[in-house]
């Protein structure tokens, strides 16, 4: 009885519905950006006009002044030319020229940089400049208070009867489509047809200072102060009448300063009574020919609803769709929104919001106490609950399930069931939420388990690996999905559970979303978005260059992906997602929806239920922590028109060395190799790009060649800095990307030249690099001459040392064996002859004899003087000839080069070393030929000892004599003593050579090295 009660309780409260339309308003459809006077922009904006880079021109009350939609920069370079800073009128030729008019009259022309002015006495009419036009055979119209002039081959003059236009005084001129010059007269509208040269009265009357425009199908308007805002229906050079009459009011109209028709036939004015700018988004239903009212008007922007200033006059259409608006107090831009936000919703504290789609497509909304149903742009309201409702969720079987403070609820058929709570469960907020497809549900509640609705009744999962609160669930074909903090998945199916965390690249922190019904499974979580395949998982938490993280929403629709981000809606196609995912340095392309579309704020969080999804017509709904909004995916605004890059400035060290832009239009994108001072090591690179839609959404890459080896990405910033510069030619190279991905069509470029000082020429580096080894070889010569003083003194004390042992031999030991040898010859005297003592002791004394003739030899060798190696070739012949007297031995000496006197010292021990060699040879090589070669070189003395004997043994050589034997090792220690070296070779039946070398220092005395000697030394290392 209760539950019928409830039912109808239910039943009554859907009856007591309401609906309200939710289509956008017309300024919904429009985004709003302003710059005021306070904020840095010019006041008193009284002319717009966009340059051939895309920069706009504003001619303001204090001058001239270029706009790249993010800085304002004064073109103060040509306020000399200027004939007064008030400028009212701007336009800018199709060559680059600018066009300024005055307030105070004349007008100036700036063409590749100079600015020329023309006056009254020129030609050009005095009196406030109203317009400028350019008719298709090159001649410049304008249109001055006191009269109207053309310009042509330079020169201005001012027209009047002779032209068929009244004197003294035009409104306003255009150009149409078919090349027709019209022209608005002190009273009435005049125009000039393709090549002729007298205009035409249309009798159209008109008030004075007629303002003029043409709409998207060449129509023409008009307002004044006299009838105001109105079409001129029928109008043309072949039917210069109105082709019905029009319903003219004298009161009570529009009055425009100046209107303006933008590429979607939207029309524009800037209202001269009431202030502030209006738009009528269909003038074809007003276009009859009668005074606009403003109940014509679709809408009214003002300073009370963010208008800078009620005051304005300019406007402009520019390239990329943008609608512009010149105030008394700044500028205001208006572009088309791709994001429409449902009204009317309470976004209060405590007040819950959400949607969802059933299962035929229908979107639903919750709010407060409220479900909504949304159709045919409509929002009715079906639902009323007596407490707030926190989630709502669609189901397969047509049910909608809704959550409130107190329970579970089910409504389907129009009729609402309450839903017990699970056992144990006494709170029913849900942490997760999603359909079984069978009629079912799988929902978890804060604070606890996993739980199953089917059949009338809830079942607890017991799966071991499901004991925390799930964050969200999904179910598709390979089970049921389940999201956990701490990067955590588990999937579920009818036989086992398995659980991915970081382990298995699950790296997204607490999960929020899963999209798991296509084979490009994504599941979405605070940190980034994850891919499952392969049986694991991949993490991104950056597409291109934008992070993305809180993903709470992702669904699919036409093969896009669109992801409700903490960072706004971002649409991929699966395809370039697939290649992010795959190549981590992919930049795929992408969509990002912000603020600027007109989203409001960013995707909703900490929801038990997805944020996004897709209606049955294909619109992407997502729900924000500002509001619910939608995307029609088939009327997105996209801004193809590349940004165009310009270099702004050049500094360094706070000095400028940019020259200043061309104001006609003209950019800076390949400029010649500028020179800066010497000593430059710092440098401040600033640029810019001209894409006005979303001018901070831009985004740069620059490389400065030498420096850099690749592009670096530097995001929004518009400055580059380089420090510890090398003197060099550099070259600086800048793209810029606008919001929609579209990169510039070709770089912004400027060189640089740093010259270098004295000090760093190539001329200076090989004087001090010559000065270096000038300095080194003279030390390297002082260095060696301290070496020869050394081994000479060595030598001298070993010398000494020998002759002093000599005498001690000669005065102690040979004198005391002869004295001995007379004392016993002297006993052996008294000996009989014939006895065998006698015998005996004469053998003694002829063995003591041999004794001291060989004491006598050695003494004699210890005492040699230089004498007797005075001349080393003749020495060692000598050797030879002795020797060779016992032997059957070729023997040559051969001297190479100039020779050198030789420090006697040094040729005393290559003497000695060289007796050794050629004893070694005659005793036991078996050598039938022996050579000996001295070479003298200006770096060394070389002296080779060879023969053909037997040789030598391998291991003789390595271990530098054979044990016991003491002549090698002898031969080397005096090599070592003189500075020198002393290498042999030889092997089995290879025969023995010894190359014993001395440096030239050493070997030649005093004598001093020469420089080139110095240099050949440190060439081949000091050797």
């Amino acid at each position: 009885m209760s539950c019928l009660l409830a039912g109808c309780l239910f039943f009554i409260l859907t009856g007591m519905a309401r609906s309200f339309d939710i289509t956008a308003s017309p300024m919904d459809q429009f985004h709003h950006s302003a710059w005021s006077a306070a904020t840095g922009a010019p006041r008193d904006v009284w002319s717009i006009a966009q340059g051939v880079d895309g920069s706009l021109w504003l001619g303001t009350g204090a001058g001239l002044y270029q706009f790249d939609g993010v800085k304002f920069r004064s073109a103060i370079q040509f306020d000399k030319s200027f004939s007064s800073s008030n400028i009212t009128s701007l336009s800018v030729l199709p060559t680059g020229e600018i066009l300024a008019g005055f307030y105070l009259g004349g007008m100036t022309l700036i063409k590749q940089g100079h600015a020329t002015t023309y006056g009254k006495d020129d030609g050009f009419p005095s009196g406030w400049v109203l317009a400028f036009a350019q008719t298709q055979d090159g001649v410049i119209w304008a249109a001055a208070r006191h009269g109207l002039a053309r310009y042509e081959n330079g020169r201005w003059t001012t027209i009047g009867n002779d032209w068929g236009f009244p004197p003294n005084s035009a409104g306003w001129v255009l150009v149409d489509k078919e090349g027709t010059l019209w022209a608005s007269g002190p009273s009435s509208l005049l125009f000039l047809a393709k090549g002729s040269h007298r205009f035409q009265d249309t009798h159209i009357a008109l008030g004075s200072g007629a303002v003029l425009a043409l709409d998207r199908d060449d129509g023409l308007w008009v307002s004044d102060k006299v009838h105001g805002t109105r079409s001129l229906p029928g109008v043309t050079v072949l039917h210069p009448s109105l082709s019905i009459a029009p319903k003219l009011l004298s009161q009570n109209f529009i009055t425009s300063n100046r209107m303006l028709f933008d590429r979607n036939g939207h029309m524009w004015g800037t209202d001269s009574q009431s202030g502030g700018v209006y738009i009528v988004l269909d003038p074809k239903t007003v276009a009859d020919g009668r005074s606009l009212q403003s109940s014509d008007l679709s809408y009214v922007v003002n300073r009370k609803n963010g208008l800078t200033s009620d005051l304005t006059d300019p406007l402009l259409n520019d390239r990329e769709g943008n609608v512009w608006v010149g105030t008394n107090f700044g500028l205001d831009s208006f572009r088309s929104s791709n994001v429409s936000v449902v009204p009317g919703l309470e976004v209060i504290p405590g007040v819950d919001f959400n949607g969802t789609v059933d299962s035929a497509g229908n979107v639903w909304i919750l709010n407060g106490r409220s479900i909504y149903r949304v159709e045919n742009a409509v929002l009715h309201s079906v639902i009323k609950m007596p407490e707030t409702v926190h989630d709502l969720a669609g189901t397969e079987d047509g049910s909608l399930w809704f959550e409130s403070e107190t329970g579970i609820y089910r409504y389907k058929d129009g009729v609402t069931q309450s839903i017990p709570l699970p056992a144990g469960v006494t709170n029913a907020s849900l942490a997760a939420f999603t359909s079984d497809h069978a009629g079912g549900i799988w929902a978890s509640f804060v604070n606890g388990r996993l739980f199953h609705w089917s059949s009338g009744r809830w079942s607890v999962s017991s799966d071991s690996l499901i004991r925390d609160t799930p964050t969200a669930l999904a179910l598709a074909n390979e089970g049921l999905w389940v999201g956990f903090t701490n990067n955590r998945v588990v999937v579920e199916d009818a036989h086992s559970a398995r659980l991915f965390s970081s382990k298995d690249g699950v790296g997204i922190g607490a999960v929020s979303s899963f999209n798991v019904a296509t084979s490009l499974k994504l599941v979405g979580g605070e940190l980034g978005l994850a891919r499952f395949e392969n049986g694991k998982f991949q993490t991104l938490s950056s597409i291109g260059a934008s992070p993305i993280s809180g993903i709470s929403g992702i669904v699919q629709s036409e093969g896009m992906f669109w992801l409700n981000t903490g960072q706004g809606v971002l649409r991929i196609s699966a395809l370039e997602l697939k290649k992010a995912f795959d190549d981590s340095n992919y930049s795929p392309t992408y969509k990002l929806f912000q603020y600027r579309d007109g989203l409001p704020g960013f995707a909703l969080q900490s929801k038990s239920l997805p944020t996004a999804w897709v209606d049955r017509d294909g619109q992407i709904w997502v729900a924000t922590n500002l509001g619910i909004a939608w995307i029609d995916p088939r009327h997105t605004h996209l801004n193809r028109v590349p940004p165009t890059v310009e270099i702004v400035d050049v500094s360094s060290n706070g000095r400028h060395y940019l020259p200043e832009p061309h104001a006609d239009g003209e950019t800076r994108n390949d400029l010649s190799v500028m020179q800066l001072p010497k000593r430059t090591s710092n440098l401040a690179i600033e640029y810019s790009a001209t894409s006005l839609s979303v001018p901070e959404g831009t985004r740069f890459r620059c490389r400065l060649d030498g420096v850099d080896e690749v592009w670096q990405d530097v995001g929004t910033r518009r400055e580059a800095f380089y420090a510890n510069l090398s003197p060099g030619t550099y070259t600086f190279q800048v793209e810029a990307e606008n919001e929609d991905g579209v990169w510039s069509t070709y770089p912004a470029s400027v060189g640089v030249t740093i010259p270098r000082m004295f000090y760093q020429t190539n001329l200076f580096i090989i004087a001090c690099v010559a000065a270096v080894l000038i300095i080194t070889a003279l030390l390297f010569g002082m260095r060696l001459r301290q070496v020869a003083d050394n081994v000479r003194s060595r030598l001298n004390e070993r010398y000494a040392e020998r002759e002093r042992i000599a005498r001690e031999l000669h005065d102690t030991l040979l004198q005391s064996v002869q004295g001995l040898i007379l004392s016993v010859q002297a006993a052996a005297q008294r000996v009989p002859m014939g006895e065998p003592a006698r015998a005996m002791i004469d053998k003694a004394l002829d063995r003591a004899d041999d004794v001291l003739v060989e004491g006598r030899d050695r003494l004699l060798d210890l005492r040699t003087t230089a004498e007797q190696a005075r001349n080393l070739p003749r020495a060692f012949a000598l050797i030879g000839e002795e020797l060779g007297k016992d032997a059957n031995v070729s023997f040559q000496i051969l001297v190479e080069g100039l020779e050198h006197p030789v420090d006697p010292m040094v040729r005393e021990e290559i003497y000695r070393i060289g007796r050794e060699a050629i004893l070694n040879s005659y005793r036991h090589s078996d050598a039938d030929a022996i050579e000996i070669e001295i070479s003298h070189d200006s770096d060394e003395l070389r002296v080779r000892f060879r023969d053909n004997g037997r040789g030598i043994g391998e291991g003789v050589t390595l271990s530098g004599g054979r044990p016991g034997h003491w002549g090698l090792v002898g031969m080397r220690e005096r090599a070592v003593q003189m500075g020198g070296s002393l290498v042999v070779w030889g092997g089995p039946d290879l025969g023995t050579e010894i190359e014993l070398k001395i440096p030239a220092a050493v070997a030649y005395g005093d004598t001093r090295p020469s420089f080139r000697h110095i240099l050949r030394r440190l060439v081949k290392g000091g050797r």
